[in-house]
């Protein structure tokens, strides 16, 4: 029975590798992200992007929006994972990153089937969202800083390795200020907040539009 499913896993694997399947899921998927949370923020009335979280567009009437956006961004990043499996073998760390982009992923997925709480409420569901959007930004920063390593080890790969390592910093700080209260950046959470996925998502385009050129 587990031979079967692993079979039928491998297949699946096979067919994305062979029809270049997952670059497409990596380009598609974060510019399709950024322009949905984007153009929803502009949509809403009662919605201020520069201090609300991308994750309270998934409240309200057309909260379904945001959720799905989540869940198939999610979908599209473990898609997009398969491609990269493969591609640092021999150098240390190598499958350090993919699998840390995988839960990444997974965690896209758990943040848009809980959805946060409103402001006036806690739940299960809104703690689940909350640590699970915090994994995303933290991995995403400690993922940077992996590729570059492998990045820089890699020939072929070495002119993205310190624009990794630029890119990891600079989520890691935008993240850091948005929960220390005081300061400037802490005003307009929201648009600290997208500003580091935007540049977060900016890298993976970048990263898969460079798997398709290769």
């Amino acid at each position: 029975m587990m031979a079967g499913k692993t079979n039928h896993i491998r297949k699946i694997i096979s067919f994305i590798k062979k029809y270049r399947i997952a670059s497409w899921a990596g380009i598609i998927g974060s510019i399709v992200f950024v322009v949905t949370f984007t153009v929803e923020g502009w949509l809403r009335e009662d919605f201020n992007a520069f201090k609300m979280y991308i994750s309270e567009l998934a409240l309200g009437p057309r909260g379904w929006i945001q959720i799905f956006n989540f869940i198939i961004f999610g979908v599209l990043l473990l898609i997009f994972t398969i491609s990269i499996i493969d591609r640092f073998k021999g150098v240390k760390g190598s499958k350090i990153g993919p699998i840390l982009l995988a839960v990444i992923g997974v965690n896209f997925i758990i943040s848009g089937i809980f959805v946060i709480d409103p402001s006036s409420e806690e739940s299960l569901h809104g703690i689940i969202h909350s640590i699970s959007s915090t994994l995303i930004f933290l991995l995403a920063s400690i993922s940077c800083f992996i590729f570059f390593h492998l990045f820089h080890e890699h020939p072929k790969w070495q002119n993205l390795s310190w624009w990794t390592l630029v890119v990891g910093i600079v989520i890691m700080t935008l993240a850091i200020f948005i929960e220390i209260d005081g300061t400037l950046l802490n005003l307009w959470p929201g648009l600290i907040q997208r500003i580091a996925a935007t540049i977060g998502l900016l890298w993976i385009l970048t990263f898969a539009i460079r798997l398709r050129e290769r």
